[in-house]
């Protein structure tokens, strides 16, 4: 069963969610949504890259599950974890400001492979 069935759509439960988290949503910008965009355009199977057995966690995926979870309201323990993982980040974030600049972080933070 397929739980997405657009691109657009899932951008937008990412950019949802991550709107949620002020000190994550400072790092992350446009060109990230773009290239994430691309990304899943470019998959043989988007869903598969986002949710799929090989999945890797990452920030788009979190993001595009935490935003599926409030838009439908869903908060069962998958959902919570992963929204346990974006609260501590953003409380991280807070902590530690100086990584919001640091580009070897963001980049591994926005890094969709490794």
């Amino acid at each position: 069963m397929k739980i997405f069935k657009d691109i657009n759509k899932c951008i937008d439960f990412s950019k949802d969610a991550i709107n949620k988290y002020p000190s994550i949503n400072e790092i992350i910008d446009k060109k990230d949504y773009d290239k994430w965009k691309k990304k899943l355009e470019q998959s043989t199977d988007f869903q598969e890259f986002l949710v799929g057995d090989n999945s890797k966690l990452n920030i788009l995926n979190i993001s595009v599950l935490i935003g599926l979870s409030l838009s439908k309201s869903i908060d069962d323990g998958l959902f919570s974890h992963y929204k346990s993982l974006f609260k501590k980040l953003n409380e991280y974030l807070n902590k530690f400001p100086e990584l919001k600049n640091d580009k070897k972080f963001k980049d591994k933070l926005k890094n969709l492979e490794n």
